[in-house]
C-alpha cells in the first residue's frame, strides 16, 4: 500500500532484483552441475549409519554441507547433509572426488533413505541432484591457530571429522600454524567409533609423521534415546570401555576411553591453562554441548584479560545439529 511513496518503491525493486538474481543464479549453478556432471550415488549402511558415496568433480571445504534430492525416493525434497569427506589434493592428478556423508537414520527422509540401503543391491546407483556446496569455504580457518580443541557429540563428528583432516593434512603440507590438535568425542555407543575410525587412525599417522600431534579422546555415554540432549556438564569416570563393546575397533581408542559425559567446562579451561599462543575451538552436537562449549570459551575470554590463562586468544566456532 505504500508503493509511490517518496523512495519505497525504488527500495522494492532493488529488493525483486536482487533476490531474483540470486535465484537465478542458484538455479544455473544447479543446471550446470546436474545435467552435465549427472550425478549418481551409491547407499549403503555402515554401524547403523546411511553411507552415501557420490563420485564428482565438485570441490568444497571442510566443514561444508550440501542439498541433495534423490529423484527416485523423495523426488519433491531436498535435504541438506554435512559433507563427511575432503576432496582430493589436485597435485595428486586425480579427476574426480568421491562426495562422502554419513547419516543416522532418525524419522521421514532419514528412515526411508535407511529403508532404501537396506535393500539395495551392491552397486546400484541411484540419480540424485546435488545444490552447494554451501558453508565457510576456502581455506580453514583453524589453521590460522596454533592448538585446536575439536568437541563433537554422537553424529557430530561428520562436521568435525573433516576439520581434523584437513589440520592433519595442512601439517604434512607445512601449510598451517596448528601443531596439535586433541579431540574430544561423547558417543552413545562405542560402534559408532567404527565407521570413522580409519579416517581418525589416518589422520592420527599423517600429523605424526610431519612432527603434529592429535589426540583423541572418546567418551561413551550408554545413555537411552534422547539423553544426548541432557547436560554434558556431568563428571565423566576414567573406567575404560569394556573390550567387548568394541573387539572390532582398534585398541587406540577402545583402551582409553572413558564412560559417562565429558566434563566440557572443565577441558576447555585446562586446555587454555596448558596451551600457549592462539588456541581455537570447534564444536558440532547437542544444544547442550554447544552451550556448555560457549559458556566455557566466554570464560576463558575473561581469564586472559585477567592474566589467569596462558594462551593468548581462544577463538569459537560452532555448527548446529539442525535446521
Amino acid at each position: 500500500h505504500g508503493f509511490g511513496l517518496l523512495d519505497t518503491d525504488a527500495y522494492m525493486k532493488a529488493t525483486l532484483i536482487l533476490f531474483g538474481f540470486g535465484f537465478l543464479a542458484r538455479f544455473l549453478y544447479m543446471v550446470v552441475i546436474n545435467v552435465f556432471f549427472r550425478h549418481r550415488a551409491q547407499l549403503s549402511l555402515q554401524s547403523g549409519l546411511v553411507r552415501i558415496a557420490i563420485p564428482t568433480n565438485l570441490n568444497w571445504s571442510p566443514g561444508m554441507h550440501i542439498f541433495i534430492r534423490f529423484v527416485h525416493v523423495r523426488p519433491f525434497e531436498s535435504h541438506p547433509f554435512t559433507l563427511s569427506s575432503l576432496p582430493v589434493p589436485k597435485r595428486e592428478g586425480r579427476k574426480q572426488n568421491e562426495m562422502t556423508l554419513l547419516i543416522k537414520p532418525e524419522t521421514g527422509f532419514t528412515r526411508l533413505l535407511s529403508a532404501v540401503a537396506a535393500t539395495a543391491t551392491p552397486g546400484r546407483e541411484f540419480p540424485v541432484i546435488l545444490d552447494g556446496p554451501y558453508g565457510e569455504g576456502g581455506m580453514n580457518s583453524l589453521r590460522a591457530f596454533d592448538s585446536v580443541l575439536l568437541l563433537a557429540g554422537g553424529t557430530g563428528i561428520s562436521f568435525i571429522l573433516p576439520l581434523l583432516s584437513d589440520l592433519a593434512r595442512s601439517m604434512k603440507d607445512k601449510d598451517s600454524l596448528c601443531k596439535v590438535v586433541e579431540l574430544v568425542w561423547a558417543v552413545k555407543d562405542i560402534g559408532l567409533v567404527k565407521s570413522f575410525e580409519s579416517q581418525l587412525l589416518e589422520a592420527k599417522q599423517v600429523a605424526s609423521s610431519a612432527g603434529g600431534a592429535i589426540n583423541v579422546q572418546i567418551y561413551t555415554t550408554g545413555t537411552s534415546p534422547g539423553d544426548e540432549e541432557l547436560n554434558l556438564d556431568g563428571r565423566s569416570s576414567e573406567k575404560n570401555v569394556e573390550e567387548e563393546e568394541g573387539d572390532s575397533i582398534s585398541r587406540e581408542f577402545t583402551s582409553t576411553a572413558h564412560t559417562g559425559r565429558p566434563n566440557i567446562p572443565s577441558i576447555v579451561i585446562s586446555k587454555s591453562k596448558m596451551w600457549t599462543g592462539h588456541a581455537a575451538v570447534a564444536v558440532c552436537g547437542p544444544l547442550s554441548l554447544m552451550t556448555d562449549a560457549s559458556n566455557a570459551v566466554s570464560r576463558v575470554q575473561l581469564n586472559i584479560l585477567s592474566g589467569r590463562a596462558t594462551c593468548k586468544e581462544m577463538h569459537l566456532r560452532s555448527e548446529t545439529f539442525g535446521w
